[in-house]
């Protein structure tokens, strides 16, 4: 099925990361949990560069809870990208996972 959203990519990609399987994300700049829902399997690919970190774009203590939890945490410099693969699903977005994209 292809559906295209004209809204952002958080309440659909929030609700199905939650009962999901399996998430893959590749999310420029993850500064928040609360709508990006990911436990052991997973993978996240993010900019978790000194500068990311150092501004507050991106969060370690964030990257560090997903990683305890048994996500497979990636870094990228200069990433742009905001997609989420949700058992089998693209979910493509302009929002970085943070409060203010939220």
């Amino acid at each position: 099925m292809r559906q295209l959203l004209l809204s952002d990519l958080w309440p659909p990609g929030s609700e199905l990361s939650k009962s999901a399987s399996r998430v893959q994300a590749t999310i420029a700049y993850v500064s928040s949990a609360e709508n990006l829902h990911l436990r052991a399997g997973d993978t996240l690919i993010t900019d978790a560069s000194d500068n990311a970190i150092k501004s507050g774009q991106t969060s370690a203590p964030v990257l560090q809870k997903y990683f305890r939890r048994g996500v497979a945490v990636y870094h990228c410099a200069g990433l742009h990208a905001k997609l989420l693969v949700i058992d089998g699903k693209l979910i493509v977005g302009s929002g970085n996972a943070s409060g203010s994209s939220a």
